[in-house]
């Protein structure tokens, strides 16, 4: 049964704007509770005295508890349908994140960005069918750009929240400022959204394996790894990298890091209708070989180069979500949508998020920091080649 909106919730063609905006509320904060680590590595990193590989592998934890729970989702939408597991995402990950605050070692702030990630990872699966199902199929492509403009939103605000708040309150006070948010968007969402209540399907073992043995399957956790590289596997450890690297002190890293997460929230919002008229795969393909091109850039050179590569390299990445998202829709049926999330993008986050900048924290800790960026970067630019679409396919 799809999700309809109610009166006065959508625009005229049946584009659901006002319960988009709030779903992408949420995506925000969920998104930037698990990202704003990065502005804040230096701080913590200086306090509980970690090396470049510690700091990275905090990154992989936070991913790690994402991907089991990412993994469980369609167990709890079955129970308490998709409405209820935003809510309960939103509202643990708040709690995680004051308790974050209060953490006063290593293994401490490991444990609670495990539960920042278990709680983060309900969200996505039933965010995306809540969406799809309340939006008719024709407006897909610019639903899921305006939901898409939460995580990148994030990227641009998370870096002037961690130096805005770090400087006033340190950096125990931004996650906690940002859990008490949590907390209070997600008690909104449950008396005030009228979307969701449709219960997801329960990832029963014969399903998973029916997916797990798609191609389409294979091919889309390979992509939306590679996505989420060039997005969060490079935002992660892009700050520390330009500080311990480069040499840039950290508040202007901060600007930089901010201002080149400007332009992609309306690259990502135009992405949509690019899909729209291009077709997911020649919009992925173009995304991630101009995104890969960019991070060649940032581990290869630096002065201007390296900056220019800072600032254009996400306003392609960001492209990747729309289509790749609208793609992965396609996969599965309206009761399955969420199940084939469920199964792709945990895996690309622990890839792609995770692996990624642990290994890119290893290689800086051996003095070879900007290798991570370049091998991931030229990854992307060959599965672009791979997924283009040759003359006269449908793309």
């Amino acid at each position: 049964m799809r999700d309809e909106p109610k009166a006065g919730f959508a625009m005229s063609g049946g584009f659901p704007l006002a319960p988009l905006l709030f779903l992408a509320v949420i995506f925000f904060l969920n998104f930037t509770g698990r990202i704003i680590l990065s502005p804040l590595l230096t701080s913590v990193e200086s306090d509980l005295r970690l090396n470049h590989g510690q700091s990275g592998a905090l990154f992989f934890t936070i991913t790690l508890g994402y991907f089991v729970s990412i993994l469980g989702s369609g167990f709890v939408s079955a129970k308490i349908a998709h409405k209820g597991n935003i809510v309960v995402s939103s509202v643990c990950q708040g709690l995680c994140l004051v308790a974050l605050a209060f953490a006063t070692s290593l293994w401490q702030v490991a444990l609670a960005l495990l539960f920042v990630g278990l709680s983060a990872g309900l969200y996505l699966p039933s965010g995306i069918a809540a969406l799809t199902l309340a939006t008719p199929p024709r407006h897909w492509g610019k639903a899921l750009s305006v939901h898409e403009l939460a995580p990148n939103l994030s990227f641009a605000a998370a870096p002037l929240m961690a130096g805005y708040l770090s400087l006033r309150f340190g950096w125990r006070g931004a996650f906690a400022f940002l859990g008490v948010l949590c907390i209070l968007f997600g008690l909104a969402f449950q008396l005030f959204s009228r979307v969701g209540g449709t219960k997801g399907s329960m990832p029963a073992p014969s399903a998973l394996l029916a997916l797990l043995k798609s191609r389409h399957i294979h091919a889309m956790i390979a992509l939306f790894s590679l996505g989420i590289a060039g997005t969060l596997g490079v935002y992660a450890m892009l700050p520390l990298f330009l500080e311990k690297a480069r040499g840039i002190p950290v508040h202007r890293v901060n600007d930089l890091v901010a201002a080149s997460r400007v332009l992609p929230v309306f690259a990502a919002l135009g992405s949509g209708f690019v899909a729209d008229r291009l077709g997911s795969a020649r919009t992925m393909a173009l995304a991630l070989f101009f995104s890969g091109c960019g991070m060649l850039a940032v581990g290869a050179f630096s002065g201007w180069a390296m900056i220019a590569g800072v600032i254009v390299q996400p306003i392609f990445a960001v492209g990747f979500f729309p289509a790749g998202f609208a793609a992965l829709a396609a996969v599965g049926d309206e009761r399955s949508r969420g199940l084939a999330v469920s199964v792709t993008i945990p895996l690309a986050f622990l890839l792609g998020g995770g692996a990624l900048p642990w290994l890119i924290g290893v290689l800086g800790e051996h003095g070879h920091f900007g290798l991570g960026f370049m091998g991931s970067g030229a990854a992307c630019c060959a599965c672009a080649l791979l997924l283009a679409p040759r003359p006269g396919g449908n793309g």
